[in-house]
Formats: structure tokens, C-alpha cells, sequence
């Protein structure tokens, strides 16, 4: 979310709401007892939802954008 906000404010397009639902799935193996514990992401799932008067296209670009500018997405991956 903080994408954007940060590249809507630098592309001038003006978001008056916006809710991001994130589903992460997670996965630990191994046994903490025989120090052999091991915890990884497999993935997650976002859905983005916002409202802004700006042209549907001006509002496209600020979420590609956001997307390609996301650490989290880099770090999970595809």
C-alpha cells in the first residue's frame, strides 16, 4: 500500500480509498528440539481494492508500477 500511495503522489493520481487483502501460505519443517527447524514462504495472494476520480488508465499505471516497485513481491516471487 505503500506503493501506492508513493507513486500515485509522484504520477499525480489522487486515491481517496484503498484496501489490500493479503493471503500468505507458510510452511515449517523439521524439529526445534533436534535444531533442524525450517520455515519458508510458499507464496502470497493480494488483492488490491481502491477508488480514485483519475482516468481508469492514470490508475492502471500507478498499480503496474506498485506491483514492480513491491519488496515483498520480489522476495516471494511470481
Amino acid at each position: 500500500m505503500t506503493q501506492v500511495s508513493l507513486y500515485g503522489h509522484m504520477l499525480r493520481v489522487r486515491v481517496t480509498r484503498m484496501t489490500m487483502h493479503v493471503t500468505a501460505r507458510f510452511r515449517v519443517t523439521g524439529s526445534v528440539l533436534d535444531d533442524t527447524i525450517e520455515g519458508e514462504m510458499l507464496g502470497a495472494e493480494t488483492r488490491l481494492e481502491l477508488e480514485s476520480a483519475d482516468p481508469p488508465d492514470r490508475v492502471a499505471q500507478v498499480v503496474r508500477n506498485a506491483e514492480r516497485g513491491c519488496f515483498e513481491a520480489r522476495l516471494s516471487g511470481p
